[in-house]
């Protein structure tokens, strides 16, 4: 059976919300572009199932909102490692763009006055979200399938691209690729001056995911065997493994309002400091504070040599509010008031039940020491530990377990 050959300007392999927008900008430039996807079009990519919204500082709502703070908010949720061009661009471009997907159909919420309606969202400091009821992903792809249709650029379903063709210049240029039909498993090939991979994620990564079963990262490879640097994809902000002796004593333990650092004790530097909250596990160490310091720890130097030779330590100051100074003063309140008890029984108010007895272990004071009689050196002892309550870091939980996964095409070869 003779092969099928297809040309074009652009080919764009992913037909979801990235694919589909990409081929109206090469249309928009008198370009032709052919869109090809693994899955049906439109239909095997992410994008659909999202229903939050749209992040744009259009300052509808709320007038005090810019672009400045949305840029800012942005670098903070990604804990400082996101590339800052690319925030930049993201955040500048974000209310043309969504002013593009409503001249393609896109209905979004709006207020009585007629404007946009904006929402809060997680990580935004004012009402920013725009959005369409509950199927904002939804209205979104639906607006870009209708304006490729309404631009007639062409679309291929299930077919499945296998390689990517390379010419034979000192510096190879993607001219192509190879792709099979999933329906018969004829080849087709395509001709193209350049191609756009708009592949997606890999989502079938984990055990339990939404993504559609065609997100298996088959885009990465792609990238790779044409030249490209593939971050190996690992859990990013995942729980830690911990101490299991330390921490399983303190299972379900939720700390508020805490201060934590985490330390390369070999250099005696800070990798990672935060304030928040965070929880004990059976494994060792979760909570918001706890998932930001994993992707810093993940892109520490040597990190897994490190964790190997026990380098990596958390410390948690359980009283952030309180110098040592004051600290002491705080305890020698309790203490007066507590001073013909046991020690064990004088730290109700300042600790955590669960916390208790681990706390006194570390301070070496024996537990049923009478207050009255511990010494100025042993309360010196029991402030230290209050402020550096320390557990030796194992590890990372399983790719599995990561809400957010680090990896793929390097960000240091995309040129924006």
């Amino acid at each position: 059976m003779e092969s099928k050959i297809i040309q074009s300007d652009v080919l764009i392999i992913g037909s979801g919300g990235a694919g589909a927008r990409a081929a109206i900008e090469v249309s928009n430039l008198g370009l032709k572009p052919v869109i090809v996807s693994k899955g049906l079009s439109f239909r095997s990519g992410c994008t659909g199932m999202a229903e939050g919204g749209y992040n744009a500082a259009f300052a509808f709502v709320d007038p005090e909102d810019t672009k400045k703070t949305h840029f800012n908010d942005t670098l903070k949720g990604g804990s400082y490692l996101n590339d800052s061009k690319l925030v930049n661009i993201l955040v500048d471009e974000s209310p043309d763009r969504l002013i593009d997907l409503e001249s393609y159909g896109a209905l979004f919420d709006r207020q009585e006055n007629g404007k946009l309606n904006q929402r809060p969202f997680g990580g935004q400091s004012y009402r920013r979200t725009c959005f369409a009821g509950d199927r904002t992903g939804h209205e979104l792809i639906t607006a870009l399938k209708e304006e490729v249709i309404k631009r007639n650029i062409e679309t291929i379903d299930e077919v499945m691209i296998t390689k990517l063709i390379l010419n034979n210049d000192e510096f190879p240029k993607v001219i192509g690729a190879v792709g099979l039909k999933l329906k018969d498993s004829t080849t087709i090939y395509f001709q193209s001056k350049s191609v756009i991979l708009a592949t997606g994620g890999a989502g079938q990564l984990y055990p339990v995911t939404s993504n559609t079963f065609q997100k298996n990262g088959d885009g990465y490879l792609l990238a790779k065997k044409c030249g490209h640097t593939i971050v190996t994809p690992r859990a990013s902000i995942v729980p830690l493994e911990a101490d299991k002796k330390r921490t399983s004593r303190l299972q379900g333990l939720s700390l508020r309002n805490i201060c934590i650092q985490i330390k390369d004790i070999e250099i005696n530097k800070v990798i990672y400091e935060d304030f928040g909250e965070m929880i004990f596990t059976h494994f060792g160490v979760g909570g918001p504070i706890i998932l930001s310091a994993s992707a810093h720890l993940l892109r520490y130097k040597n990190i897994d040599e490190k964790l190997k030779q026990q380098k990596i330590m958390l410390y948690i100051d359980l009283k952030p509010a309180l110098n040592e100074e004051k600290l002491t003063e705080r305890v020698l309140r309790d203490f007066n008031e507590y001073k013909n008890k046991d020690f064990q029984n004088s730290l109700d108010k300042l600790l955590p039940k669960k916390a208790i007895e681990l706390v006194i272990e570390d301070t070496g004071i024996p537990k049923d020491k009478k207050v009255n009689s511990i010494t100025r050196e042993e309360r010196a002892k029991l402030v230290k530990v209050l402020k550096n309550f320390s557990f030796r870091i194992d590890g990372f939980r399983p790719i599995e377990e990561a809400i957010v996964t680090a990896g793929g095409v390097s960000i240091k070869e995309i040129n924006p």
